[in-house]
């Protein structure tokens, strides 16, 4: 096995890596800034102990560290260089010095990305450039093509947003950064994506005032759909200032086709087959988009990516992950959405309830009630739950991110209990989103 595999395996990340990941490699053996750094874990780096490992969380992402390399950071003061740190884990591991090196260059190189290393010295994980025998992807504008555990082929691509001169560009940065926009606003008019929103035609736009309760803030709503307008406007009161517009729902040019529905940053959620699971779709978009622009702090709720549905009369968890299996994919779009369309709060009492705007919304099912699916073959442990119910983005310091960590741990203990893996059976017949219309 390449040297460069066996490094990696050491890490154990819940969330991917940026597509352009640094990667060490065993070239650094022979960087004497690196064997001479000293490095610790960052302040801005939360950590929590889930048994024998040891969960990383950083403003980047989460990572959860296997024993071994767990035991290793608790060496990362600041004071014991990276060489004196090989030697250890030589010792201790028994394996020679090359399987220390691989051992150590994959734990730094992982934490370094993630951000939660200080005092490389020079030897970040994140310079540009191979120096010290670190190597960046280069950047590119090209689609990159890749193929998903599923067998499906996914594409990415760059979308240039509004052009134009510097003054052009400089507004546009502006109304970024107070609020003003989204992103999908920005899109050129006549680029795919904004033809597909209908950005340069004149079609009804409207503003809303998220209640406190539902997350805060205003939002904007477009809608080439006159018949689903007044139930869209009633879903919050109006709002006459600036506002993001947050969700885009278009109705076909020709024919009688199905409502789609895309989010600020242009992409489409859900597959709404009915005026009312449009209307819930938006209220549901709406709702986490607020949660998500909302600061976490003491007695918040904590925005995770999971699904709250009721089945059957039957409350079900059902995690973002989930929606790389196609046949649940399937399952859920035969109701007219799909996983990754789903969030749910979980409060600090332990309860989950949905951050739609829809006045059903505001119930709150007790994590006793509740059932987490798994996908197939995963193990009910909480590391293995903990991967499933990852938090969203949350806006805050090390604190903060430590308040949220704790919360999310009680909780992947308590949803042991009941967790069990996804079937066919489990979701056959009728399956409704937490929402007004279900």
């Amino acid at each position: 096995m390449p040297p460069l595999r066996r490094a990696l395996e050491v890490v154990d990340k819940v969330i991917e890596c940026r597509r352009d990941r640094v990667v060490p490699t065993t070239e650094c053996l022979d960087c004497p800034a690196l064997q001479d750094a000293a490095p610790a874990i960052s302040a801005d780096a939360a950590t929590a102990a889930l048994g024998s490992e040891l969960v990383v969380w950083t403003a980047r992402g989460m990572g959860v560290l296997d024993p071994l390399s767990s035991a290793i950071v608790t060496l990362l003061d600041g004071e014991v260089t990276v060489a004196e740190l090989v030697d250890d884990v030589a010792h201790v591991v028994g394996r020679g010095i090359d399987s220390a090196w691989e051992i150590v260059l994959g734990l730094i190189g992982g934490l370094d990305e993630m951000g939660a290393l200080i005092g490389l010295d020079g030897c970040s994980a994140n310079n540009t450039t191979t120096t010290n025998g670190v190597v960046r992807a280069p950047a590119t504008s090209e689609p990159v093509v890749t193929q998903r555990s599923d067998g499906r082929w996914e594409i990415t691509a760059t979308v240039s947003l509004a052009g134009g001169g510097e003054e052009q560009r400089a507004d546009v940065s502006a109304g970024l950064m107070e609020g003003v926009h989204s992103v999908a606003e920005l899109v050129p008019p006549d680029s795919c994506l904004g033809m597909k929103l209908r950005l340069g035609d004149d079609i009804d736009e409207f503003r809303l005032v998220v209640p406190d309760d539902r997350g805060g803030g205003a939002l904007a709503v477009r809608c080439s759909a006159p018949v689903l307008t007044p139930q869209l406007r009633n879903l919050a009161p109006a709002y006459d200032g600036s506002a993001p517009v947050e969700a885009f729902v278009i109705a076909p040019l020709e024919g009688d086709g199905p409502v789609r529905v895309f989010d600020g940053r242009g992409r489409r959620r859900g597959r709404p087959r009915s005026s009312a699971q449009v209307v819930s779709l938006v209220a549901a978009l709406l709702g986490e988009t607020a949660w998500r622009s909302r600061p976490f702090g003491t007695g918040q709720p904590l925005l995770i990516e999971s699904g709250l549905l009721l089945h059957r009369g039957r409350w079900l968890l059902a995690p973002k992950a989930l929606s790389s299996d196609p046949h649940i994919l399937r399952e859920f779009r035969r109701e007219g959405t799909a996983v990754s369309d789903f969030a749910a709060l979980l409060h600090d009492d332990l309860t989950f309830s949905s951050p739609s705007l829809a006045s059903t919304a505001a119930h709150r099912v007790p994590i006793g009630e509740v059932t987490l699916l798994l996908p197939v073959g995963m193990p009910p442990a909480p590391l293995s739950i903990l991967r499933m119910i990852r938090p969203a983005i949350v806006n805050g310091d090390t604190s903060v991110r430590s308040l949220a960590l704790d919360r999310l741990i009680e909780a992947a203990f308590v949803l042991q209990e009941g967790a069990r893996e996804w079937t066919g059976v489990l979701l056959s017949g009728s399956l409704h989103p937490h929402s007004s219309d279900g």
